[in-house]
């Protein structure tokens, strides 16, 4: 029986270790963000919005007198469990009806059953603060400070396994984001094949080249102003995202310097080109692990290699 320690690719998967409280996990923390946005929640759900929200200093619930437009699509990207780069996505229509539209809820507990985030507006201050008991994170309170299509705030958290102060940053978005031509956001499967590799210990069950194929990182591709993104993701619906998130070093438009690892999974030099729906590039280090299990034991090995060719191709939205 081979059990391969895939820990995914970004930018989605059933997370591990999300809904369970941790902030040891594992970090490979990378230059930003990736993931879709998903559909607005109303009022109705337990965990993710609260419909529209109370303008602060406003008695009767409605807007106080403009002081800062807050409408738009928010995303942004917090620190929990160890990790960087968690995506969490607010809508914002009429100054002041809020919902919390996607991202790793689970990492605050914002998807846990129960009475919907308390969510406040100060459209003079252009704040707005969003509160709610949870078991993951205790006690949470979100913070954002808008200013123009920039967001910036805090998330504070009770809960013993998280730090209880962390910074949170992202972009109001008023407009679609603009792509390059050669970049198409999305879902993207990734392939390393090599001619040669290195074996290091006692494979039983294959060669390298016939267990290459298992390790294929599923990985969101996103843009955050002039920053490219690239998150784990989970290879089946919903795509939530993993805890991997890839560091990049963009090459004008189409082309980037990427490091990525996972679990399983260790690419410590590559370069990518972006073809619209289709990655290609060369890896220069990668490295990958089989642990095998069976009567006699678990069986560790891996394969390396320093010219690996690298090919992606886009699976959807």
């Amino acid at each position: 029986m081979v059990r391969a320690m895939r820990a995914w690719f970004v930018v989605v998967i059933a997370l591990v270790g999300c809904g369970n409280k941790k902030d040891g996990a594992a970090s490979t923390t990378g230059s930003g963000s990736g993931s879709a946005v998903a559909a607005a929640v109303g009022s109705g759900s337990a965990a993710t919005g609260s419909g529209s929200a109370v303008a602060a200093g406003s008695g009767s619930g409605s807007a106080a007198p403009s002081g800062c437009t807050l409408d738009g699509s928010y995303r942004m990207r917090f620190a929990s469990n160890g990790t960087e780069g968690w995506w969490l996505r607010l809508g914002v229509t009429g100054g002041k009806d809020v919902k919390i539209t996607g991202g790793a809820l689970a990492m605050l507990g914002l998807d846990e059953k129960g009475p919907p985030a308390d969510i406040a507006v100060d459209d003079k201050a252009c704040t707005i603060v969003i509160t709610r008991k949870t078991e993951q994170a205790g006690d949470l309170k979100i913070s954002l400070k808008v200013d123009g299509t920039k967001v910036a705030g805090t998330v504070e958290r009770t809960d013993k396994y998280g730090k209880p102060n962390t910074p949170l940053a992202g972009v109001r978005d008023t407009e679609p984001q603009k792509y390059p031509d050669c970049i198409k956001p999305g879902r993207y499967e990734i392939k390393l094949t090599a001619k040669k590799w290195k074996l290091d210990g006692t494979s039983h069950i294959g060669s390298c080249k016939d267990m290459a194929d298992v390790h294929k990182p599923n990985v969101r591709v996103e843009m955050m102003g002039d920053t490219l993104l690239v998150d784990e993701i989970g290879t089946e619906e919903p795509f939530e995202q993993g805890f991997s998130h890839a560091t990049i070093t963009r090459v004008g438009d189409c082309e980037a310097d990427i490091v990525y690892s996972e679990q399983d999974v260790d690419l410590k030099a590559g370069h990518i080109k972006f073809e619209g729906d289709k990655v290609t590039g060369k890896a220069t280090d990668y490295a990958y692990q089989v642990m095998e299990d069976g009567e006699a034991g678990e069986n560790m090995w891996t394969c390396s290699t320093t010219d690996a060719e690298i090919t992606g191709k886009r699976l959807g939205d």
